[in-house]
């Protein structure tokens, strides 16, 4: 695509409302759609409605949703703005590929947690097999609250997407560093439903339902569809819970999987052993060289590893690119094993101190600044990074500690430096 994907999305649903208002519009979109790219009726009103995101289909899924509000709605926007030419022409002869059959009666094979709930394993194939089928759906009166918005004065809703959180998830999955996690599906507590579980088999079946609502993994199931749109053969493994619980129940249950004990931001990304930052600052932690060697830890050292981490993210990797961040960690933790080592050999207070986080956002940023004048002699680098610090005036210091690491609050602390 010639633009970001995101960009098409949040472009395209302007028309959703304009399209589904208008019956004879409706209509000949889905005789448009049907005739041209043999596209199912349900799986286009489902992006319509947004019962399916569009984060969940696939390039080409976009260009036919695009290529048929077109038909129907003069657009300012072209295909053309947004796809290649190759992609045009290839596009525009294929035909919608029906999924391997799939529906009732389902077999999982499962541990019975209770009479509501069971446990097993299921594959992103298996799972983007039942998507397709319709078979898996989102059930607004269960899941986290939509997002409401308005096209002119039509009230409409949203699913709620963390795009970031998506693509990170998918990434994620396709390099195999995904740790499995649970996605859970509700067989609606209704007449519709009916199922059985064999205990000597350990087989739930799911004789029929209106459908299977996911309660929990949202993201999950989006991250694991978009990589297998990008890869017919990829797969991974996940683990299924299945529950039967009433909706009161299963409002219960979201919320009590968002009460789980949360992590500060600061201290949640320190975990991310992929980010170079984290790297750099475990790197330098391990180096038996460094003064503080075994000091920069999350809990018992000198210096909060997520913390340091935090800011040495906002100072150093901030706008660079996946190559060059991984050479820059290696680069930047032998200059701060030399600078912690200048000023820890200046005052051996800095070996024994616990090091508070106004000082350590000081510090990292004086390093910057010092090493930008070569003029200054490392010798005088304790003694002007030490009134720096002693001059910060608590205004200034309770501003520090109140918010993260940003470029305006760095500018203040240069200024500090600069008059110290």
């Amino acid at each position: 695509m010639k633009k970001n994907r995101e960009l098409l999305e949040e472009y395209l649903m302007k028309y959703f409302v304009p399209l589904l208002t208008d019956d004879l519009k409706k209509v000949n979109a889905i005789i448009y759609c049907k005739q041209k790219y043999e596209y199912p009726e349900s799986r286009l009103l489902d992006f319509l409605t947004k019962r399916m995101t569009l984060s969940e289909g696939s390039d080409w899924d976009l260009f036919v949703v695009f290529d048929t509000i077109m038909s129907q709605i003069p657009t300012k926007n072209k295909l053309t703005t947004y796809f290649t030419e190759t992609e045009i022409n290839e596009y525009s002869s294929t035909k919608y590929k029906k999924p391997k059959k799939t529906g009732f009666p389902l077999k999982f094979k499962m541990i019975a947690i209770a009479d509501d709930q069971w446990i097993g394993r299921i594959t992103a194939k298996e799972l983007v097999l039942l998507r397709n089928a319709g078979i898996i759906r989102y059930n607004k009166n269960i899941q986290r609250t939509m997002r409401r918005g308005y096209h002119g004065r039509t009230e409409e809703y949203r699913i709620t997407e963390n795009k970031k959180s998506i693509r990170e998830i998918k990434n994620s999955m396709q390099a195999g560093t995904f740790i499995s996690n649970t996605i859970t599906l509700n067989i609606p507590d209704d007449v519709e439903s009916e199922f059985k579980y064999d205990e000597d088999s350990m087989i739930l079946t799911i004789i029929k339902a209106k459908s299977l609502d996911i309660i929990d993994g949202f993201h999950r199931l989006v991250a694991l569809e978009q990589a297998a749109n990008m890869d017919k053969k990829w797969d991974y493994p996940m683990e299924l819970r299945i529950s039967n619980y009433s909706e009161g129940k299963g409002q219960r249950f979201v919320y009590q999987e968002d009460q789980k004990t949360k992590m500060r931001k600061i201290d949640s990304d320190s975990f991310n052993v992929e980010d170079e930052a984290v790297k750099c600052v475990s790197r330098l932690n391990e180096d038996p060289a460094c003064n503080l060697s075994g000091q920069i830890n999350r809990n018992e050292g000198l210096i909060s590893l997520a913390e340091m981490a935090a800011i040495v993210q906002k100072l150093h990797f901030q706008d660079l690119g996946k190559k060059a961040a991984r050479v820059r960690s290696v680069e930047l933790a032998k200059e701060l094993r030399e600078d912690f080592n200048t000023l820890t050999e200046f005052d051996t207070k800095y070996m024994t101190q616990r090091y508070a986080f106004a000082d350590l956002y000081i510090i990292l940023v004086a390093f910057i600044w010092l090493r930008e004048r070569p003029e200054i002699k490392r010798e005088n680098w304790g003694p002007i990074i030490s009134r720096s610090i002693d001059n910060c005036d608590e205004e200034l210091r309770k501003t520090i500690i109140r918010r993260v690491p940003s470029r305006p609050m760095t500018k203040r602390i240069v200024e500090l430096i600069e008059r110290s």
